[in-house]
């Protein structure tokens, strides 16, 4: 089991992991909600998943986690709350439960592109290409303290990036908190940057470069395959993500 409390609504959540046979999915008040694009309600600033009028936010860092142990059925995710706990920021936490359950590694087929495919939405490029499995997330922040930065790699790096953590502007936390988010910011789960730099040492060099690739990962994740593409993003955000996953499904 894994408590703590919502970045955005500040609310206490509960997660409980349950070694059952099919799908990857989440059960909340009597309801399972797939881990499906589908099931995917709004994008403000983290990713919702809803059904039958419940629903359940910031679901990507845990999906993120799924997705770099490979696992991609076996697991029904209790949650009693409407928030996933925020923790400190990233994956690695979710990750380390999570690899802890001993399930059969059953990946299903992968999903293979015939041609590229390109999304441009609001200053977000996404492209993938027919290719073997690779992904390539850049940001680029007019920040001094960010700037541009890159993240490569493959599956099997996609655990180097569970330690990337969240984060922020400090001169945008009053217009986030107005608009009903970041009710439960700290220093403890959320990078703040401020006009000099980030007021917490950070874990990497480009830490935002890998939290972005975490963000897509667990994103992407909501395909329910892995996707043998070469995939290519730069300022990606869940809103993008989603639009991108919709686009790519008609084209498969």
């Amino acid at each position: 089991m894994i408590s703590g409390y919502g970045v955005h609504s500040g609310s206490f959540s509960k997660v409980i992991f349950h070694a059952e046979d099919g799908p990857i999915r989440f059960f909340k008040n009597n309801t399972y909600i797939p881990a499906k694009i589908d099931s995917v309600i709004a994008t403000p600033r983290c990713t919702v998943l809803g059904k039958n009028n419940e629903h359940i936010a910031v679901v990507e860092h845990l999906l993120a986690a799924l997705h770099a142990l490979n696992y991609w059925s076996g697991i029904v995710i209790e949650v009693q709350g409407d928030e996933l706990p925020i923790l400190d920021g990233s994956a690695k936490e979710w990750w380390q439960v999570l690899k802890e359950i001993k399930i059969p590694k059953n990946i299903p087929k992968a999903l293979k592109l015939k041609k590229i495919i390109e999304l441009k939405n609001n200053g977000t490029v996404i492209k993938a290409s027919p290719a073997k499995q690779s992904l390539e997330v850049k940001v680029d922040y007019e920040h001094p303290a960010i700037g541009s930065q890159i993240w490569q790699g493959l599956q099997k790096d996609y655990k180097d990036l569970m330690p990337a953590r969240t984060f922020g502007f400090l001169k945008e936390a009053e217009a986030l908190k107005k608009a009903g988010l970041a009710r439960r910011v700290s220093l403890e789960n959320v990078i703040v940057f401020n006009d000099m730099g980030p007021i917490q040492k950070l874990r990497f060099k480009n830490e935002i470069a890998r939290h972005k690739a975490l963000d897509a990962i667990g994103d992407f994740y909501l395909l329910a395959s892995p996707l043998e593409a070469k995939l290519e993003i730069s300022r990606g955000s869940h809103e993008s993500h989603i639009k991108f996953l919709k686009l790519l499904r008609q084209e498969l």
